[in-house]
């Protein structure tokens, strides 16, 4: 079945309730379900049957979707994220839980060109900039880029002080960031 109002599609990504295709142009389209920003068109956007551009998004090259996200890579390696951001899950510059237009997903991005990602900086190190590819903070010889080659903590930090290394945290998809609450605090 031939989508209206699509041509020069180069690029097509679908998950369970939502789709999307990129065009020659650069610009990409979405369709489906509307509800949690999973289509990248604003906030209070019913479903869509018919193929919608999505604004703001140029020289896009490929897109790809979660079952309540989607991502898409513009032409020079910058991405760009929406939907459900549950748990920082969009590595966007945002704690909100929906994103229902396209931002840039800090993970990849590097602004000050170190060959570290923003997001990583801003988790270690509290921000962009404060640090280099080759510092060793926590001395353990190897470099703030190796630590992050190696997928390991330069700090070694416990950010919500719940016993745990971030990196332990991240291996185990627990968000370190988050303040951990049990029974026994409660009590307390």
């Amino acid at each position: 079945m031939a989508v209206s109002n699509l041509t020069d599609v180069i690029a097509i990504a679908a998950c369970r309730d939502q789709s999307f295709a990129v065009r020659s142009n650069g610009t990409v389209y979405a369709w489906g379900r509307g509800d949690e920003g999973r289509l990248g068109l604003g906030t209070n956007v019913s479903d869509r049957s018919s193929a919608t551009l999505i604004p703001g998004l140029t020289n896009i090259v490929s897109v790809a979707a979660g079952t309540r996200h989607a991502l898409a890579l513009q032409n020079d390696g910058t991405l760009w994220a929406w939907g459900a951001n549950s748990g920082g899950l969009l590595c966007a510059d945002s704690e909100a839980d929906i994103l229902s237009s396209p931002v840039l997903a800090l993970f990849l991005a590097d602004t000050d060109f170190d060959d570290l990602p923003d997001y990583w900086e801003r988790v270690y190190y509290g921000g962009v900039a404060s640090v280099t590819g080759e510092s060793d903070s926590d001395v353990d010889f190897m470099s703030a880029r190796q630590e992050y080659a190696w997928g390991s903590c330069p700090t070694n930090a416990d950010s919500n002080a719940d016993g745990l290394f971030d990196y332990f945290a991240w291996d185990l998809g627990l968000d370190p960031l988050k303040v951990v609450t049990t029974n026994a605090d409660a009590d307390a």
